[in-house]
């Protein structure tokens, strides 16, 4: 049988170790193999990219769900009502608005419906006083960034030198920005070009 020589300093044969491939619900009829060895992906593959939120949807409910036990023991243990729903707010609400305004936009129907029903089990157990809604809070986190970045000393004011502000202003609006022409789906949904329509 032949002997592989093993590079003492590294630790591994005089082969080098295979690049890990990346991760099938990104990429569609594309070789990871060159895009690893590139460091880059071709233009040319741009398009084959397919936007899917299911298994980061699947994620976060995930996390979300086991912190329900954490809630039964509070509960349990006596804490109140009051408590108990800024436990929530601290540790499943929070846990959705991290960086909710960047994906938001690409959920479907189905997949926001999963949030609505985490949100509405929180009120049928007991956790909260009302039921939330999932659509206000991407709506109030998407709004108050939108807002935040159109002041100058924001790290992300950069992104709206693209879009320069009217000269002229006929009537009262939310923001002095040119509103984008879009013509692709992807484009429409993401955050920046949502929020110039949204705000305006």
């Amino acid at each position: 049988m032949r002997r592989k020589r093993i590079n003492v300093r590294a630790g591994w044969p005089t082969e080098p170790p295979k690049p890990p491939s990346l991760s099938p619900y990104l990429l569609h009829n594309s070789n990871p193999m060159k895009s690893y060895k590139s460091g880059l992906f071709s233009l040319r593959k741009l398009p084959r990219i397919r936007c899917k939120m299911d298994l980061h949807v699947n994620s976060i409910l995930s996390q979300c769900n086991q912190r329900f036990y954490l809630l039964k023991l509070l509960r349990s243990q006596g804490m109140s009502a009051v408590q108990l729903e800024q436990i929530v707010q601290a540790i499943i609400v929070s846990r959705i608005r991290y960086a909710l305004p960047a994906w938001s936009g690409f959920l479907t129907v189905e997949l926001m419906n999963k949030f609505q029903s985490t949100l509405k089990r929180l009120y049928r157990f007991g956790y909260t006083t009302q039921i939330m809604s999932f659509n206000d809070i991407a709506e109030s986190c998407s709004r108050d960034l939108f807002h935040s970045i159109t002041k100058s000393g924001h790290c992300l004011h950069e992104l709206l030198s693209c879009y320069a502000e009217r000269p002229d202003s006929l009537r009262p609006r939310g923001h002095d920005y040119v509103l984008p022409v879009c013509s692709k789906k992807l484009h429409k949904q993401s955050f920046l070009v949502r929020s110039l329509f949204d705000c305006v």
